[in-house]
Order: C-alpha cells, then structure tokens, then sequence
C-alpha cells in the first residue's frame, strides 16, 4: 500500500513538472488532490490508522523493551564467556612461563654443578701435580 501510494505521488509530481499544459493543469491537479485529502472516507481512513497505532504503540514498545533486554541479557554472557577464556588463557600462559622458568633454574643449577665438579677436580688434579714440598723452617 505505501509503495503504491509513493509510487503515485511520485507520478504525480513527475506528471506536473513534466507536462507543458502549464500552470492551468497544475491547478486542476492541486483541486484534485485536495479534494481527495479532504474526501471523508481518506480522512475517517486516516483516523483509524492512527488510533489504530496508539492502541498497538503500548505493545511494540513492550516487545522492544524485551527484545533490548535480551540482547543484553547476551552481551553480558558473551562478555563473561570471552573474561573466562581470556582468564583461563593467562592461567595457561602464566603456568607454562612459570614451568619454563623451572626449567632454567634446574637446568643452571645441574651446570653451576657441574662446572663446581669440574673446577675441583682441576684443583685437585693441579695439587697433586705438584711435587710435595717441603717445609725448610727451622
């Protein structure tokens, strides 16, 4: 129904800027219209759409209402949701760090270690090439 009524309006006004009759068509076009705007059953039509509109209003706006709740009822849980994860996520960042750090301290201290071993042993092996001295205090 409103395409057809743009659809006509829009003929109308096309038809009047476009024709060459003039402004005495244009004026018969106007009485037309007027006429038709002033006709009692556009009007009585008019009326009873807008009541019909003030009785639905209550309810399309309590089905918006609703409908609004619910998409934050969802943002909500997506954005709990997605905090889970990223929690989750950092606990498994935070673990593995943390393992690989152990890690790296069991690995320096098996070196500091071994190289403790092997300094000792050249200690030791440094003395005992050495021949014994002897001691010529009186």
């Amino acid at each position: 129904m409103r395409t057809t009524m743009l659809f006509l309006v829009g003929a109308g006004v096309g038809y009047v800027f476009g024709t060459r009759a003039g402004r005495q068509r244009y004026e018969q076009l106007k009485s037309a219209a007027k006429n038709a705007w002033e006709d009692p059953r556009v009007q009585k039509a008019m009326n009873d759409t807008a009541d019909y509109v003030r009785q639905k209003a209550p309810v399309v706006g309590a089905r918006v209402a609703e409908g609004a709740q619910d998409v934050v009822g969802r943002v909500a849980d997506t954005a709990k949701d997605m905090t889970e994860k990223v929690q989750r996520t950092a606990d498994d960042v935070r673990g593995r760090i943390s393992h690989r750090g152990e890690d790296a301290r069991d690995r320096a201290i098996v070196a500091a270690a071994e190289f403790r071993e092997e300094a000792l042993e050249d200690f030791d092996d440094e003395f005992d090439d050495r021949p014994d001295e002897v001691d010529d205090r009186p």
